[in-house]
């Protein structure tokens, strides 16, 4: 699915076609006791070519806040 609000991640080093974000929901958990707090984001699992299919490993940069 790709960001219609910041839709430039970049180009493939392959075939130079516009990359796209893989995104997920992340469900949040305690630490402590390994359980579900309820809580969950939206999250970028990689950057993948939508051409070759080659994938770009991110950061949590792309994350948004938990809800």
């Amino acid at each position: 699915m790709r960001d219609k609000h910041n839709p430039n991640y970049g180009k493939c080093e392959e075939c130079w076609t516009e990359l796209e974000a893989s995104w997920f929901i992340e469900k949040e958990y305690d630490t402590k006791y390994n359980s579900p707090t309820g809580r969950t984001r939206r999250a970028v699992d990689c950057l993948q070519c939508p051409s070759c299919g080659k994938k770009y490993c991110v950061d949590d940069t792309f994350d948004g806040d938990w809800c």
